[in-house]
């Protein structure tokens, strides 16, 4: 995203000023979906952001 202008608010690594003094990562995925490494078996982990 910083190679777009829009660093992540939060990163500790790559935001700079206000946006790198925000208080936690302002990233979340709101679902994640994968085959379990053992059986292969298909995953679907959902969260609804919290901000």
């Amino acid at each position: 995203m910083l190679a777009l202008g829009h660093p992540i608010l939060g990163d500790p690594f790559y935001a700079t000023g206000p946006a790198r003094d925000h208080p936690r990562l302002m990233l979340h995925s709101e679902v994640l979906q994968f085959r379990h490494p053992d059986g292969g078996q298909g995953m679907k982990i959902t969260a609804p952001c919290p901000f």
